[in-house]
């Protein structure tokens, strides 16, 4: 157990290594060009520092094939990747349905340093969060946070406030989340977590951002 624990770190140290380096920065200048996104170079490599510490700082075992810098680099490459077309799954959801809100992010840097400062509390709120077993039907409380993780991360790409989300945005939002942490499960099991994670998820995210909330007060 303590030898999975170093691993891991070792595996988090190597993966982020990577992530804040020249090839991350140069790999996401080129996602942003081949995927026509509006979204900064800067922006996606600072998402993907956000994924690995999120979904890295939850696991209980490590990685089961990161142990060198080629590998750190393959496993970061494919987080930016993911990233991105999530990006593009966003843009197009919103070219369909667009989402007016007043709360999109003011161009300034501070704005955009203060929102990102933000998302990353909640994520890292979220990924520590108690969850009871018995909030979902069936879904264990790791799914639960993995699930409300990749969310809130979908809609930081978006650049709003999580409480500005309409109800219907952030059920498509949370059934896409699903959909990737469900992507080894069968059809079955994918439908029946799209149908009872939505409200366990929403829960979660509104209890711990309530938390926040009375935190500053």
């Amino acid at each position: 157990m303590a030898d999975d624990a170093a691993r891991l770190r070792r595996q988090t140290d190597l993966v982020l290594a990577w992530v804040t380096g020249d090839d991350a920065r140069r790999s996401a200048q080129s996602l942003v060009a081949r995927h026509g996104l509006e979204l900064d170079a800067s922006d996606l490599v600072q998402q993907a520092w956000v994924r690995v510490t999120t979904s890295l700082g939850v696991r209980s075992e490590p990685l089961p094939a990161v142990d060198s810098p080629e590998d750190a680099a393959r496993y970061g490459y494919r987080i930016l990747s993911n990233l991105a077309i999530d990006a593009v799954r966003s843009a197009n959801r919103r070219a369909v349905s667009p989402i007016e809100f007043d709360a999109r992010e003011a161009a300034g840097p501070e704005d955009s340093v203060l929102s990102m400062v933000f998302f990353e509390e909640l994520l890292r709120r979220l990924a520590a969060a108690s969850i009871s077993p018995g909030n979902c039907g069936g879904c264990s409380p790791d799914v639960v946070r993995s699930i409300a993780v990749r969310a809130v991360q979908s809609i930081a790409l978006e650049r709003v406030r999580v409480d500005a989300v309409d109800r219907g945005d952030f059920d498509s939002i949370i059934d896409e989340a699903v959909g990737r942490v469900s992507g080894g499960a069968d059809d079955s099991t994918r439908r029946k977590r799209k149908s009872r994670c939505v409200g366990c998820v929403r829960e979660v995210v509104a209890r711990v951002m309530t938390e926040m909330e009375v935190g500053r007060e």
